[in-house]
């Protein structure tokens, strides 16, 4: 019989008070295994739990129930996959995918599953139109561990992961802000209009006057120059079809929870310190080695030396007293001290992928004619985040006036709590909350999201060859075509930092668009998209 330990991890993320997502996954069980089929390749299990989580919506019911797609759909997810280990001789082995069926899940009343071709996660949200807090009750997934090579006698446990995603239709959008924001994309020399994106297909730039697609250039090392010409491919994530994409930036429980996961050599890997030495129990190891303080709101800290070989058990410790996960550890605050080959790896683990420039532009302003000097709320008016309430660390940590909705230059240290501008108070607005036109939250200010370039110098397509590969849930192989972790070539930044001025937080600024680097800093987070089943 398949014997199983059940254990959970939870990707937590969480906004304000009332308006919190808190993603829960409860009451897990194993249900009856089906091996009806005499195959064993065929053999499945049902994974039942209970999913939650607050500040759901569904703005478009047909959209929603999988019937039609439509420019102005709209609705949140959670995107949830599983891990398993099996117990050999005592020992347990290596945290694996579970690869899950695309049909025959369980799906609770109001709820609805679907299913990617890969088998590597599934999407879960609401059915029809509504807001508010989604429960549901008995949901199952469909895990297909004889083709994972488990046998039905196999003693294994399971993990179960939930991550909130913002659905981003299909449709047309236009990138650029009327040649306000650096480098922002023009229509020609001497048109300002931005590009109009309205499908997938080839993008060939030009050296017109009017009615192209102009490259403007910041003069990055390696980075096309201003009107030359170049082909994005047809291939290359656009931004017209739909995607799904992180709700919030990765927080520090989540980056927590992905190095509890891994191999020793793998947390090596991921981490600033040299974990082979096994003498850094009690450090900060995402920063320098045996870093010994909070750092810029750096919170992950290894627990106690392990076995010789065996992997660390890390934890958040913000206030730094040696008792890892606290209530006011900081677990909630945004993941800082990341590197592109830091989200490529989570990327992969989590079964999603890099996003592009160009979709970042479309999950910020929607299909809305641009506004010149326009932030991710639609408005040229900022307030700045200059200190956090007194719920330092928690999951209510807020910023410390209702009327503050970015974090920049002139703020505090460090990243602010994922979703913290989403209060209930004040009579939230999208511009209150610092939301963009989907609902995606801190796309402007906080921390430097990571984007794939359109912009490689002509001759040095590595960008432009990403084709929106997903990961396979495995860091054994890099997926083909995403820019590579050791040099980053083909990556930029867009969206700004807390320690970035005002001009930077502009939704079509591309001052490091095209900026290659590879190193760590503790201005940079981390999120991930998938493209739509």
């Amino acid at each position: 019989m398949l014997r199983a330990i059940m254990t959970i991890t939870i990707l937590l993320f969480a906004v304000g008070p009332a308006l919190a997502n808190n993603v829960a996954i409860s009451s897990m069980s194993l249900l009856t295994r089906d091996t009806s089929d005499g195959t064993q390749a065929n053999h499945t299990r049902d994974i039942q739990f209970t999913v939650s989580w607050e500040n759901s919506w569904c703005m478009t019911g047909a959209a929603c129930a999988g019937a039609v797609t439509k420019p102005d759909a709209n609705w949140d997810a959670v995107w949830v996959f599983a891990k398993y280990a099996v117990n050999t001789g005592g020992v347990w082995g290596d945290w694996t995918h579970c690869t899950l069926a695309t049909s025959g899940h369980t799906e609770p009343a109001g709820s609805q599953i679907v299913s990617p071709a890969d088998g590597k996660g599934v999407f879960i949200y609401k059915d029809a139109v509504g807001a508010g807090t989604s429960t549901f009750t008995n949901t199952a997934i469909r895990w297909r561990y004889g083709a994972d090579g488990v046998a039905d006698a196999d003693l294994v446990r399971v993990r179960v992961f939930a991550i909130e995603m913002v659905y981003i239709p299909q449709g047309g959008f236009y990138a650029g802000d009327h040649a306000t924001g650096i480098a922002s994309f023009k229509q020609g020399t001497a048109d300002t209009d931005p590009w109009a994106i309205g499908s997938e297909d080839a993008i060939t730039t030009t050296n017109t006057a009017s009615d192209g697609y102009y490259y403007v250039s910041n003069s990055q090392t390696g980075e096309a120059a201003s009107g030359d010409v170049f082909e994005i491919p047809a291939d290359f994530p656009k931004g017209y079809n739909d995607f799904y994409i992180m709700k919030y930036e990765l927080s520090q429980g989540q980056w927590r929870d992905f190095l509890n996961t891994l191999t020793q050599a793998q947390q090596d890997t991921y981490t600033a310190a040299t974990l082979t030495d096994e003498d850094d129990a009690n450090t900060y190891v995402m920063v320098v080695e045996d870093q010994t303080a909070v750092a810029y709101r750096q919170t992950i800290k290894a627990g106690p030396n392990p076995a010789d070989g065996e992997p660390y058990t890390f934890g958040c410790d913000l206030d730094d007293d040696d008792v890892l996960d606290e209530a006011n550890d900081g677990e909630w605050i945004a993941m800082n001290d990341l590197s592109w080959g830091d989200l490529a790896g989570f990327a992969d683990w989590v079964a999603l992928r890099p996003f592009t420039e160009l979709e970042f532009e479309k999950a910020a302003r929607g299909p809305l004619w641009p506004v010149a000097d326009e932030y991710v709320w639609a408005s040229t008016s900022a307030t700045n985040t200059t200190a956090v309430d007194g719920n330092v660390g928690l999951t209510s940590e807020l910023p410390s006036s209702a009327t503050m909705n970015v974090l920049y230059l002139a703020g505090f240290s460090g990243p602010i709590r994922t979703g913290a501008f989403a209060r209930s108070t004040g009579g939230l607005t999208r511009a209150l909350a610092g939301a963009s036109y989907y609902g995606v939250m801190e796309l402007s200010g906080n921390l430097w999201e990571r984007t794939v370039t359109v912009g490689n110098a002509v001759g040095n397509a590595i960008g432009r060859a990403f084709t929106g590969i997903h990961g396979d849930g495995s860091l054994a192989t890099a997926p083909a075509n995403w820019p590579l972790a050791s040099d980053a070539d083909g990556s930029g930044f867009r969206g700004s930092s807390w320690n970035s001025g005002l001009v930077r937080i502009r939704v079509s600024d591309r001052y490091y668009a095209a900026l290659v680097s590879a190193a760590r800093s503790n201005t940079i987070g981390l999120r991930c998209a998938r493209t739509a089943p």
